[in-house]
């Protein structure tokens, strides 16, 4: 308490409409004359990429849409919107999907700004600091924070590693809340990326670089998912709105606050074994919070504390402590829409261990756990989850 900073310049946008402002944004706010819409065919399948085309088409007849984001984003998909994005003459970049395709735009961002600098040779923090392009962003998953963030995660395949990437330069000028963009989204993925912006609110508040205002958005996030999640799992588009929310209130709380070990992990498990990354932190994040809480009184403190907030404002919550309730809620999810519980279930051999191990502890996110950890504490937890 004697320094913290906060920083979180995004305009938020949030609620029914909130998409009628988005060609108003780009053009008058930002200066946009041609944008590049940056998505993935699965959100083409669903129709949600066709209301947001068909409403910027109003305003920018020529615009320029990127479909085949992976749903693990890749250094060569970066560089390839890159080409399309200087061929086509665009000066925006417009991002409609989850983390993926946020991150895959954030990259390409990062890319435009380097003028053209290979994306691999961006990693790191601060690397460039100043963006050079406007930058909204429409998300279509309740889980990644992405939206506001500064950080981004992308995948090396030759190397089987995923790359952070670290800086004010990622922050979109704007987020764009619309359920039109969420209604679509399946049970199966409300709960994955619920876990996920859980796990951010959770790790935000035990972090080692915590402070008050970060607390607030990570309480209010894990509250409302508490509330919500099983809800959005069964469909509801009211509570699904609310996920969106929680999510975004936890990206602001992990983008000042950073996140620990489960991420570290789950970076780890997603590079080496493919994983999703949503899926990863549900399977890990009770296990971390075990080894976390034995290691440091603190942290086990603030669990409590958390658990203490969650009694009071949500009728969801149950067990007898913060992660019970966890796991609690993930019994509940794994019922209604077959949340994966353990590692072997989706597909990670033990024989990966060792390498997940290896990359866990060199991963950025590991410096701001509460409690340090060695390849055999990531070796211990890897076999609790299996």
């Amino acid at each position: 308490m004697e320094h913290f900073e906060f920083y979180s310049p995004v305009k938020i946008i949030a609620g029914k409409y909130a998409l009628n402002k988005l060609c108003f944004v780009l053009q008058e706010s930002l200066g946009v004359k041609k944008p590049i819409l940056v998505t993935d065919a699965g959100l083409k399948t669903a129709g949600v990429v066709e209301k947001v085309e068909k409403l910027l088409r109003r305003t920018y007849s020529d615009l320029e849409v990127f479909y085949e984001v992976p749903p693990d984003s890749s250094l060569k998909v970066v560089m390839d919107i890159y080409r399309l994005f200087v061929a086509a003459g665009c000066d925006g970049v417009v991002a409609l999907g989850g983390g993926s395709v946020i991150d895959t735009a954030k990259g390409l961002v990062l890319v435009v700004s380097a003028e053209g600098k290979d994306i691999s040779d961006l990693q790191g923090v601060d690397v460039i600091r100043k963006r050079s392009v406007p930058f909204v962003v429409i998300p279509t998953t309740c889980g990644t924070g992405s939206e506001v963030s500064r950080v981004a995660v992308i995948e090396d395949r030759e190397r089987n590693k995923k790359l952070a990437f670290a800086s004010d330069a990622l922050f979109p000028d704007a987020t764009f809340l619309d359920r039109d963009a969420i209604e679509t989204l399946p049970g199966n993925l409300v709960t994955a990326t619920s876990m996920d912006a859980l796990t951010h609110a959770i790790e935000a508040y035990v972090s080692v670089q915590k402070n008050p205002v970060s607390d607030a958005f990570a309480l209010t996030a894990a509250k409302e998912i508490f509330l919500n999640a099983v809800d959005g799992a069964k469909g509801d588009v009211n509570a699904k709105c609310k996920l969106l929310v929680a999510s975004t209130c936890a990206g602001m709380a992990f983008s000042n606050s950073m996140v620990g070990m489960v991420h570290s992990v789950s970076h780890a498990v997603g590079g080496v074994a493919g994983v999703p990354h949503g899926v990863a932190n549900a399977i890990l994040l009770p296990h971390v919070m075990r080894f976390n809480m034995g290691r440091d009184e603190r942290t086990a403190f603030l669990y409590g504390e958390m658990f203490r907030y969650l009694m009071i404002f949500s009728h969801a919550v149950a067990g007898k402590n913060l992660v019970d309730a966890v796991e609690c809620l993930m019994d509940t999810l794994h019922k209604i829409a077959s949340l994966p519980r353990r590692l072997r279930d989706v597909g990670v051999d033990k024989e990966q261990f060792e390498e997940i191990a290896k990359q866990a502890v060199l991963d950025g996110s590991a410096v701001f756990n509460p409690v340090a950890f060695e390849e055999e504490d990531v070796m211990a937890v890897l076999e609790e989850a299996f």
